[in-house]
């Protein structure tokens, strides 16, 4: 078999053929590559901050549910006792303090930390309401107590008889 004269070129030639297809081929799939890995990624990124939105805004309801309970629970026991309170209430607190989730934001963890420190104070001053109001009924008693001891001192002084002036 006989060598063609220009086997060098030919050679030289066929690797140029070689190197652009190889460099084509790797450009196509770096543009393929790119069309869609990189939107998919994209995607990806935005599923995740969709899911945390949406996880976000189911926790907002869940909060805000609580705190509608904790509060109609609070204002529905307005005349109870103290110890009322204590049993209707203070599970509602408990379960809106597990609803508080402490977020990334620092402002998402003040604004839960200023409810929940709210939501203790009205406790608190339920509290102390449910204790003033054994108090009306402890003064109205002090009160009739004081007027039967005045009519009863007014009693005695005119049975000793100071009013009388002195001789």
């Amino acid at each position: 078999m006989q060598k063609p004269l220009n086997a060098k070129e030919h050679n030289q030639a066929f690797a140029k053929f070689l190197f652009f297809l190889v460099l084509t081929l790797l450009m196509l799939s770096g543009a393929l590559f790119i069309n869609f890995e990189v939107p998919n990624r994209e995607l990806k990124i935005l599923r995740e901050r969709s899911d945390n939105y949406r996880n976000h805004l189911l926790a907002q309801e869940n909060l805000k549910k609580t705190v509608n309970d904790f509060v109609a629970v609070t204002n529905r026991s307005d005349s109870s006792s103290k110890a009322m309170i204590e049993s209707e209430a203070r599970p509602k607190l408990d379960a809106l303090r597990n609803a508080l989730s402490l977020e990334d934001s620092a402002s998402g963890t003040r604004t839960n930390l200023a409810i929940l420190a709210l939501a203790n104070q009205y406790l608190n001053a339920k509290y102390k309401l449910a204790d003033l109001r054994g108090f009306d009924d402890e003064i109205r008693r002090l009160k009739d107590k004081i007027a039967e001891l005045q009519l009863d001192l007014e009693n005695c002084r005119s049975r000793v008889n100071f009013d009388a002036p002195p001789q």
